[in-house]
C-alpha cells in the first residue's frame, strides 16, 4: 500500500452539518464508518474527521486514496449506503467531494 500524499493524490472530502445534539453520534457513526473503509477497502490510506472549533456541529472530513478508480467502488458498496443512510439521519446537510491534491508543502512533502 502506497503510504505517500502528494501532488496528484485524489481525495474524498465531505462537509458535514450536524443536527443539534447529535454530534457524539454522529462522530461515533463517522468513526465506524472510517474503520470499515481502512479495513475492507482496497486504496484507502488514511482519513480524518474535524470539527469546527467555533460551531461544533460543523465538521470536514477527508482521505487520501492510492488511485482515483478506487473511490466509485467504495462509494457503491452496500456498507457505504448503509453508513450514509445514517449520516443522513444525523445531519441536516452533506456536501460529497472528490478532490486531487494540486499543491503541498511541509517538511516530509
Amino acid at each position: 500500500m502506497t503510504t505517500a500524499v502528494g501532488v496528484g493524490t485524489p481525495f474524498t472530502l465531505a462537509e458535514w452539518e450536524v443536527r443539534p445534539g447529535d454530534e457524539a453520534a454522529f462522530i461515533e457513526a463517522w468513526d465506524r464508518f472510517a474503520e470499515w473503509t481502512a479495513e475492507h477497502q482496497p486504496g484507502a490510506i488514511v482519513g480524518a474527521l474535524l470539527q469546527d472549533a467555533t460551531n461544533s456541529r460543523r465538521f470536514v472530513s477527508y482521505g487520501p486514496w492510492e488511485r482515483p478508480e478506487q473511490i466509485a467502488p467504495w462509494r457503491a458498496t452496500p456498507e457505504f449506503q448503509e453508513s450514509f443512510a445514517r449520516f443522513r439521519e444525523l445531519c441536516t446537510a452533506i456536501t460529497p467531494h472528490t478532490m486531487t491534491c494540486v499543491a503541498i508543502r511541509g517538511p516530509s512533502a
